[in-house]
């Protein structure tokens, strides 16, 4: 698969080098066509490097990597005919921090993941893996025992690509839940704050996640 991520933060870099490693054709974008982090990534790598426009030409799948308040303004960039019809994964959350705390979303009037969707209504957006660290999002066995991760978006199709996508990462299909449409994202995007509490508090290691018990 073709596949672009935004973004060349540890997120990014982490993310471009699992796909990478399970075969997939991997770009990875940033401002510039120069971006040293980049650079260095391809060369670790394999992978390409570019614009945001650039590396998405002809990809199937979009990582969003990008700082959250930032995320509009790197997809702005892009043309809007290498978005059509494109599944774009949200990883990236969007939280208001102060003393290095968080204290709420930064922006009061709708979710990122569904901010994406409403600017950009030709992508298939789908939010999920924004409530855990870099490495156990590629690598879910290093929090020990059962546990989740999220899903939202607007299309079932999408939703499939994803779900395959987080497979391949070592998400157990029965630990991935689909909470719905993309307006429901809000609610993943607010428990990353709560995750933030729990690790500044000094009560959660890096490697934590939730486990949520459903009772039929």
């Amino acid at each position: 698969m073709r596949i672009a991520v935004l973004g060349t933060g540890i997120v990014g870099q982490t993310i471009g080098k699992k796909l990478v490693e399970l075969g997939h054709e991997v770009a990875m974008g940033s401002r510039t066509a120069t971006n040293e982090k980049a650079a260095q990534w391809a060369t670790e790598t394999g992978g390409q490097t570019g614009t945001f426009d650039e590396v998405s030409i002809g990809v199937e799948v979009i990582f969003n990597c990008t700082n959250g308040e930032k995320s509009l303004e790197a997809l702005s960039s892009i043309s809007p005919g290498n978005l059509d019809g494109k599944v774009l994964i949200d990883l990236a959350n969007e939280l208001e921090v102060v003393n290095s705390k968080p204290r709420s979303l930064a922006s009061a009037d709708n979710s990122l993941g569904a901010k994406i969707q409403n600017a950009f209504p030709n992508l298939r957006v789908v939010k999920t893996l924004n409530t855990v660290n870099t490495m156990v999002m590629v690598n879910p066995s290093l929090v020990p025992g059962y546990h989740n991760i999220f899903m939202n978006g607007d299309d079932d199709s999408a939703k499939t690509v994803v779900r395959e996508l987080l497979e391949s990462f070592g998400w157990p299909t029965e630990a991935v839940l689909d909470m719905g449409g993309i307006d429901n994202a809000v609610g993943p995007e607010m428990l990353m704050a709560f995750w933030l509490t729990v690790f500044l508090s000094g009560n959660g290691a890096p490697n934590a996640n939730f486990n949520i018990a459903i009772v039929k």
